[in-house]
This record gives C-alpha cells, structure tokens and sequence, in this order.
C-alpha cells in the first residue's frame, strides 16, 4: 500500500509523498490492534459460552442468553464506605422473596407472550397455543363465557391472537395474546389463560418442547413469567387469571398448573379451581 505518484512528481512533492507513506504506515498499524485479539481468551470471559457451545440456531442462542439474563437480577447501586457497589443475586437466591408472578393490581391491557423452539430436524414439528377463557361476574367459576382460542378472538374484539406459530420458528415471540382489560364488559369478572400442546400422532408433553416459556406483560413491565419445567409431564397447562376486583379493577395472579388430556377438554375444565 502506497502513495501514487503522477507526473507532479519531484523534488517539491517529496515531503508531502513522504507523509502521506508515514500516515498509510500508521494506519496500517491501528488497523492491526483494532481487529486482531486473541478469540479464546475472549470466550473464556464469556459467561454464558457454556450454554450456546451446543446450540445450531440463532434462535437457540437467543434463547439461551435471555435464559443466562433471567437468572441474575440487579438492584441501583446503593452507598457503600468504600464508594457504589451493586449487589446481584440468583433466581434460587430470590426464591424466598416476593415474586413479581404474584399479584399485580390495576391491570388495564395486557400482553400474553408464548415462544418456544422449533422441533429438531427430522421430528414432527410442536405446535404450542394460547388459550384464554372468560367468565362472568355472576359465576366466575362455572362454565365460561366463551374461549378464545386458535385463530379465533372475542365476540368483542378485547381478547385476540396478534401472533400464531404451528412450529416455533422465527425470532421474537411465537404466539402473542391481546387482552385490554379496560375495554371488557362489566358483566364480566374472571379470564384464566392457559397453554395447550396439540397433540398429533403420539402424545407430546412440555418435556418434550425445547424451551418454552411464556410471559405476561403490562406495557414494558413483566408481570408474570413460566417455563413448564415444573409440569413437565402435562399436555396443558394454565398460566394464570385477571380477576376483576370490587372497584372494577383488575389484578393478575400467576399460578402453573399442569392437565394431562386432550386440548377439547382441558377448555372445559381450565377454569377449575379444584382441578
């Protein structure tokens, strides 16, 4: 890499030619530093390398970063003598402490995010769907209302599904659940959401389904979060319910519990809060 010279050239252009090689040299040099490092050394600082050195996809290396974040939550830094020092702790560490799956009060619209990953190559692909069943103020606990359920919405438009998957693929969230709160009849008191595995050929439970996991969400804020490993050998699984309070208000209240049957009647018996 050098200068180019044209018939200007001479004496009275020597010095300039001179900088011109000085600075291409240097240039040459920063470019070394800037772009070459040592990649082993970088990956043993890594501190999730351990979870993404079996992964094939993008989305399985998704996956297993936002599952690494999930399980250390920080807190603002707080004075110390010696200065700010912040403080982090695990999900085991957390497990004594209030849980944001809880309760959460005043719930206008919420958002209901399902994603898991898609079946290995070769093997029939998992379809995951989320279910939603709405009951009224007057018997909150007998039959619902009415369900929503895959491709289909409320007869008033506050409960749809944004988003359906039949495989897992793609980024973000593989099904996506509306529901606006302030927009529901009075009449109504109590929706339970749930999760169901269509069931094909054979019998397909959440242990068999990479990754899932599902969130629900006010806005930005995060409300509830599961990840089935604890009803592994179940077909369905309900998520949680919005209740409507005294006031009018709604509260969210996360609780998984596992349904070892077909989609068709697990519909009928979500609601349940003896099952």
């Amino acid at each position: 890499m050098s200068a180019r010279r044209d018939h200007h050239d001479g004496p009275a252009y020597q010095p300039l030619f001179d900088r011109l090689e000085s600075a291409q040299r240097i240039l040459v040099a920063l470019m070394s530093i800037c772009f070459v490092f040592p990649l082993a050394g970088t990956a043993r600082r890594c501190p999730y390398v351990d979870r993404i050195e079996n992964t094939h996809l993008i989305r399985q290396v998704s996956s297993e970063i936002e599952a690494f974040r999930d399980e250390v939550v920080r807190q603002r830094p707080h004075p110390a003598r010696n200065g700010y020092r912040q403080r982090t702790y695990s999900f085991r560490q957390l497990r004594g402490r209030k849980s944001v799956n809880s309760l959460n009060k005043g719930v206008r619209k919420a958002e209901v995010a399902l994603r898991w990953d898609p079946s290995p190559l070769g093997e029939s692909p998992h379809d995951l769907d989320l279910v939603a069943a709405t009951y009224s103020a007057e018997a909150p606990f007998g039959e619902p209302a009415y369900v929503v359920h895959f491709d289909s919405r409320s007869p008033d438009g506050t409960i749809i599904l944004a988003r359906e998957s039949r495989t897992g693929q793609g980024f973000g969230a593989d099904e996506v659940m509306t529901l606006e709160f302030d927009r529901l009849a009075a009449r109504y008191g109590r929706v339970v959401v749930g999760v169901v595995i269509q069931q094909g050929d054979g019998r397909t439970v959440f242990g068999d389904v990479v990754n899932a996991s599902v969130r629900v969400l006010e806005g930005h804020r995060e409300i509830g979060r599961h990840d089935f490993t604890a009803v592994p050998d179940a077909t369905a699984a309900t998520i949680g319910e919005f209740v409507r309070g005294e006031a009018g208000g709604w509260t969210f209240s996360g609780r998984l519990l596992g349904f070892d049957g077909d989609p068709q009647t697990y519909l009928t018996v979500m609601g349940d809060p003896a099952r």
